[in-house]
Formats: C-alpha cells, structure tokens, sequence
C-alpha cells in the first residue's frame, strides 16, 4: 500500500510534468487514481489541477457565496480583496447564493477560506457569552 498524498501535492506534481511536456503524466496520474481508489475524487483532484495551473499562471478563482446576489461594487470590492489576499494579478469569482448565512459572505480559494458571515459571526457572539 502506497502512501496517499494531497489533492494539492498531486496537482503541483501533475502541472509540474505538464509543463515540462510530459504527457505521461496523465497516464501516471490516472493510474494512481485507480490504485488508490480515488475515483470518487477525481472531480476534486480535477479543480486542483486547474486551481494550480491558473495559480501559476497569477490567477486565481475565488468561490463567493453570499446571502443576495452581488452587486456590482460588492462584485469589484471582493476581486480586490482576493487579490490582495492571494496576490493574484487576475480574479475570477464563482458566486453562490445562501440566505441562510442571513448577511456577509464566504470566500474560498486554493489554500484559503474566509468565513465573514453574519450566521458565524452571530455564533460566535453566543459561544462568547
């Protein structure tokens, strides 16, 4: 039994021979997938790779999920907080809508997540208390 790696070590690994030009690096990749039996994964392992090649490339995609659809400036204000937060020169957003988080959003990106929900925030005042 081999040992399992991260879906970020594996992405870096595949877009590394990628880049390089080898292409049995998907063969590799898919067999691993197979012996480790991460079928299930491969959507997963799939948005990895790609975060990694937009990431190298000083783009980055940020998941948003908010409470109402953004607005424009809410839109603008939250591209340049990902930027600076990542220190990508290119941002994209995936937004989401939940109005369970009653206000406030939810930023992922490829190693970070930022959680200024009103919901989180109102659970921590009570855990506080």
């Amino acid at each position: 039994m081999s040992a399992r790696v991260s879906r970020r070590r594996l992405a870096a690994y595949v877009v590394d021979r990628l880049s390089e030009g080898d292409k049995s690096a998907l063969g590799m990749l898919a067999a691993y997938i197979v012996d480790e039996r991460l079928v299930r994964d491969v959507d997963l392992i799939i948005s990895e790779i790609e975060s990694e090649f937009a990431a190298r490339r000083g783009a980055v995609v940020a998941d948003v999920t908010s409470a109402r659809a953004l607005d424009e400036a809410s839109r603008a204000s939250l591209v340049q907080f990902v930027a600076e937060a990542t220190g990508a020169t290119s941002v994209g957003l995936r937004e989401e809508t939940d109005t369970a988080l009653i206000g406030g959003v939810i930023i992922e990106t490829p190693g970070k997540f930022y959680d200024g929900s009103l919901v989180k925030q109102l659970n921590q005042l009570k855990l506080n208390s």
